[in-house]
């Protein structure tokens, strides 16, 4: 499983990246989403080990439930992840990319 700090500092090297990069290059698809950095942890943390329980979510990016909750709604509304209940169990709520979120990511990843 991909550790929160192993998250948080992709996204440190991927805004270091950000800021040397000409336009047109893999990191803007970020930015033209404009992107908070806990939105970027989210579609990160989904990338290497999504779906998640959005308990789990909410660990991995070091925020609360609640404010996960934000986050995905976010992610939802620009159509990069989705949610839904857990087979078996529909009182946990699942979070994963779509395809757009999970083409997104792998823009991002493939250049680190």
């Amino acid at each position: 499983m991909f550790m929160q700090r192993d998250v948080a500092e992709l996204m440190r090297l991927m805004q270091a990246l950000r800021r040397r990069r000409p336009p047109g290059h893999a990191f803007s698809a970020l930015a033209e989403y404009e992107l908070t950095h806990s939105q970027g942890q989210a579609l990160l943390s989904l990338q290497f080990d999504g779906p998640l329980p959005i308990s789990t979510l909410a660990e991995q990016v070091g925020c609360s439930v609640s404010a996960c909750t934000g986050i995905v709604d976010r992610l939802e509304e620009l159509k990069l992840a989705r949610r839904g209940p857990k087979p078996g169990d529909r009182r946990v709520v699942m979070v994963e990319l779509s395809p757009k979120g999970a083409k997104l990511a792998g823009k991002a990843v493939a250049v680190i």
